[in-house]
Order: structure tokens, then sequence, then C-alpha cells
């Protein structure tokens, strides 16, 4: 319960608050957290009761030369980047993203889409059981970060595995439920078992590169 009047985070003025947890042992955590609400509907998807438009853009984290072995300044240089292009969102897809990136899209009102982790591949066993782990360990970490509007619920590339997505979405759900899920996918059809559905169309995309190959000779 909060009694004091709460301004709502968004891109426009991301608000952040400093949430104070008080031990029986004496010690004390900090956590930065923001309030704003999030909802889809079949009119568009709504930040705060107010319908906006995502103009967003994909992130991947994997530097030439450097990996993953960027500094925390590099990695809020890239929100910033984003945000100073016009973006009020960014999909991270494809794995794990930085902590400090997240933390950056907090501060600067940067909207985040978080794919789950994989790439063209999905099967049973170990790779399963690690996958849902993952998955557990990721909402649990960034469920307060109010720049995170959007969970993914599919391996980026890969083919219809129902169960497999029934499997993320109750997970999700059990962890949180104040943000819609949806699904990334390359293939026409399948179940629609999230909140938002979303296609990649690669027809538009290979048609673009045939003009390009073009306009090169």
């Amino acid at each position: 319960t909060v009694s004091a009047e709460i301004t709502p985070w968004s891109p426009e003025n991301p608000k952040l608050y400093t949430f104070k947890v008080s031990l029986s042992g004496g010690d004390e955590l900090e956590y930065t957290i923001g309030f704003r609400q999030v909802r889809v509907d079949a009119q568009g998807f709504y930040l705060n009761n107010k319908r906006v438009k995502l103009i967003g853009i994909n992130r991947m984290q994997n530097y030439a030369y450097e990996g993953f072995a960027m500094p925390a300044s590099a990695q809020r240089a890239d929100a910033d980047l984003i945000k100073s292009l016009g973006f009020n969102a960014v999909r991270c897809a494809r794995y794990p993203q930085s902590k400090y990136f997240v933390e950056r899209c907090n501060e600067i009102g940067l909207m985040v889409i978080w794919d789950m982790p994989g790439y063209k591949y999905a099967k049973g066993g170990d790779w399963f059981e690690a996958l849902m782990q993952n998955i557990r360990e990721t909402v649990t970490e960034h469920r307060n970060a109010p720049s995170i509007v959007m969970w993914g619920t599919r391996t980026d590339d890969t083919k219809e595995i129902p169960q497999l997505t029934r499997k993320v979405c109750e997970i999700i759900k059990s962890l949180d439920m104040s943000r819609p899920l949806y699904g990334v996918r390359a293939f026409r059809g399948g179940e629609s078992l999230e909140d938002v559905y979303a296609y990649k169309d690669y027809e538009k995309h290979r048609l673009r590169d045939r003009c390009v190959y073009a306009s090169r000779g």
C-alpha cells in the first residue's frame, strides 16, 4: 500500500523511486523502482491508460572484437544513442542483456521488450530445463524495472512448439502478472498463446535486400 501521491513512469517523464527494505537482522536493501501501467488490446498499446505508438529498434549486445566484455559505460551509452535517435522502445533479442543497459533505460525512459534466449533451436531434456531456469532468473531479476513493458515467450526464428510456449507463458505469469506477453515468430500460423501476436515479415526484408543489391550493381 502506497499512501503518497505517485508520479507514473513514462518515456517523457521517467520518474523513479528508491524502495528501501529493512531486514530483521539490521541489514538494509535498496531498489530503484517506477510505477506505471501497461496493457494491450485490439486498438493498440497503452501506457498509463494512454495509447502509445511503439517506435522501436532491435538491439544485439555482442560488440565486434569485444563480444560481451563491454563495461557499464558502453552499455549505458547504447541506451542513450537509441533514445537520441528518436526511438521510444527497444527489443532486446535472443539472449540476456546487461543489467546496466536496463538500468539506463529506466533512467531515460526507453521502453524495453525483452525476448527469451535462444535462436533457431529448441528441444527437450537438459536444454529445456536450462531455458526454464534462465527465464525464472531473468523475470525475478528484472521484474521491478519499469522500462520493461513486455516479456517474450518464443525462441527467435524457431518453428512452432506449442508445449514449450505454454510452459514459458505459465512460468512468466506465475512470477509477474503486470506485463503482457508477446511471441515473435518467423512462420505463419500456429496457436496464439500470448497477449500480443508478433510476426516477422521476412518477405519485406527480402524485397528490401533485393533492392539494395540491385542498387549496388
